[in-house]
């Protein structure tokens, strides 16, 4: 005989007593408690709520990440200048003024095209060091969106991102370190 005629032979005369599957029956038919919904929601809402009110959450990284993906992007300039003063007019579009970074020079500057970061317009500034990489540096309108933006470094898939504040912008440094 063989394992499988055993087995169908053992469980033939096997069944459920009618007290049992009249209970498996009716729990299959029952219907959840409404307030299982309710619970669920309140779950999600807390879980948000701890979320955003959670001090080591990091909601910096789609802004750093952001940066280093466009860096590694080619572009065409839609504005060549070498002096960031030009960089105003060539961009009208643009809803703030760019500003040159506090101990920078114009030396290197390429020029910029128009791009966003986290959905607000940006200008994505292309710059030549004198060692000959090209740094991409991003500015735009510092505001709610950026709320819980922490200025720092770091290091994404082979870029070099330094993100700070000044004269009212966000402004994001990027640099292949590979």
């Amino acid at each position: 005989m063989t394992l499988r005629d055993a087995l169908n032979r053992h469980y033939a005369g096997q069944r459920l007593d009618d007290a049992a599957l009249a209970r498996l029956r009716e729990s299959a038919n029952a219907k959840p408690p409404r307030r299982m919904g309710h619970l669920v929601a309140a779950a999600l809402v807390l879980g948000a709520i701890a979320w955003l009110l959670w001090p080591d959450a990091d909601r910096s990284a789609p802004v750093f990440e952001e940066i280093a993906l466009n860096h590694r992007k080619s572009f065409l300039l839609e504005c060549t200048t070498d002096r960031f003063e030009s960089l105003r007019a060539g961009m009208p579009k643009l809803d703030f003024a760019p500003a040159r970074p506090g101990g920078w020079t114009d030396a290197g500057l390429l020029g910029a095209r128009y791009c966003s970061l986290q959905g607000s317009v940006a200008a994505q500034i292309r710059v030549r060091r004198d060692d000959g990489a090209i740094l991409t540096l991003y500015q735009t309108r510092d505001g709610a969106r950026f709320r819980d933006l922490k200025e720092g470094d770091r290091v994404v898939d082979g870029v070099r991102v330094r993100i700070w504040r000044e004269a009212g912008l966000v402004m994001g440094l990027a640099e292949t370190t590979r």
